[in-house]
């Protein structure tokens, strides 16, 4: 990956903007997974219904993420900027968002059940259009060893956001979805209008180096890498997520586990912009790598010695991993690829997230199954194995 940057490491304003649109990016996803239940209820349909269309989204995902990556670095190659390509995903997203409870004003029959069904899924799908595109500007904006601590600001931005369910699901009930989904709209299309006005002079300094680019289409190696790091880095952490769930409701009785969980999500984000600043100074393998021994010993402990005093030490440790883990991710697969390639090799590593969520889904019945020491363990294996690769793998020549 090639940076723009000039004397500053990263480009704190740009850098911003980009965590305002995940910033929307995640507020969307929220008020989604607030209302479709409610939806789903208003047409007859059983909830569990909503297990099906989330696998179905994930499953296209896997192939859309990629795909609409490279079709933006194409994209930009023709015309010196992801931009154009960006501007369609966010205004068709942000149109069928308005459509998911515009749908009701036409009733709630059966006739319009699959219409329904369509928007939901076609949403997701123009969610993949931009997701990729704008996630890989990151690259644009910062260093290859400070990409950690830019990163870590997009941790902040979906842990902050993803922590507001509950008053989402209030706002649904006092705005009314319409009301509310407009609102998600609005906040989308600004962050990214926001962010186009920023970036505006960093694609035009990058737009002659990115045409000239020659760099080769990544071997297929480097391909199913970034795949299979998002894969075992995304189930990992969902699964370590649902252990300490487990573990709350278990080992600390009494305790609100809900009202835990608000509290790890938020502390994770807290401590990811220090946490990102010493992956800057250690590298990021080596911070992710000691991430990931974190999240295995806890993993380890959980299994062991599922104490409830081990319990709250292990969260307290996991709450520090999980922050290094989700700061790395993403700057792995930016540094894998040429700065031409990086819209195909962030949609590579989300597309394996993406994998994730459907193995999570499918095989959530056979881990209900294992105890909470057993969940812990494998979720540790997975993350094990995420760095297992990336050790394996030697750093990639392109970067600069």
């Amino acid at each position: 990956m090639t940076s723009s940057v000039g004397r500053s490491p990263v480009l704190w304003r740009q850098v911003l903007g980009l965590a305002a649109v995940q910033s929307a990016i995640t507020l969307m996803w929220v008020m989604y997974g607030a209302y479709v239940p409610q939806l789903l209820e208003q047409f007859g349909l059983p909830i569990s219904l909503g297990v099906a269309i989330a696998a179905l989204e994930n499953a296209l995902a896997i192939a859309f993420q990629p795909l609409m990556g490279s079709l933006s670095d194409r994209a930009q190659r023709w015309t010196g900027s992801r931009f154009p390509f960006i501007a369609v995903g966010v205004m068709l997203t942000a149109a069928l968002f308005l459509a998911i409870p515009g749908i009701t004003v036409l009733g709630t029959d059966t006739a319009l059940r699959g219409l329904m069904l369509f928007v939901l899924v076609a949403w997701s799908l123009a969610m993949t259009v931009f997701h990729s595109p704008v996630l890989s500007l990151l690259g644009h904006y910062t260093t290859v060893s400070h990409l950690p601590l830019a990163a870590s600001f997009l941790t902040v931005a979906s842990g902050i956001v993803g922590t507001q369910v509950p008053v989402v699901n209030q706002m649904i009930l006092n705005l009314g979805p319409l009301a509310t989904f407009s609102v998600g709209s609005t906040v989308l299309l600004l962050a990214a209008a926001l962010l186009r006005r920023l970036d505006a002079p960093v694609s035009s300094t990058l737009s002659g180096a990115i045409a000239t680019d020659a760099s080769p289409l990544p071997s297929l190696g480097s391909l199913g890498f970034l795949a299979a790091v998002g894969l075992c880095l995304g189930w990992g952490q969902r699964l370590m997520m649902d252990a300490v769930r487990g573990m709350i409701s278990t080992h600390l009785p009494g305790q609100n586990s809900n009202q835990i969980m608000l509290w790890v999500t938020i502390a994770i984000a807290v401590v990811a912009v220090p946490l990102g600043a010493i992956a800057t100074r250690l590298g990021n393998r080596l911070a992710l790598t000691a991430g990931v021994l974190g999240a295995v010993l806890v993993g380890t402990l959980w299994g062991l010695v599922p104490s409830a005093a081990i319990v709250a030490l292990g969260i307290l440790v996991l709450i520090l991993a999980l922050a290094l883990i989700q700061n790395g991710g993403l700057p792995v697969a930016l540094a894998q690829v040429p700065v031409s390639r990086a819209g195909l090799g962030v949609g590579l590593y989300l597309g394996g997230v993406s994998a994730a969520n459907l193995l999570q889904n499918a095989l959530q019945a056979g881990l209900l199954s294992l105890s909470l020491g057993g969940l812990s363990l494998l979720g540790a294996a997975a993350l094990l194995v995420a760095i297992a690769l990336l050790w394996a793998r030697k750093p990639s020549p392109t970067p600069g």
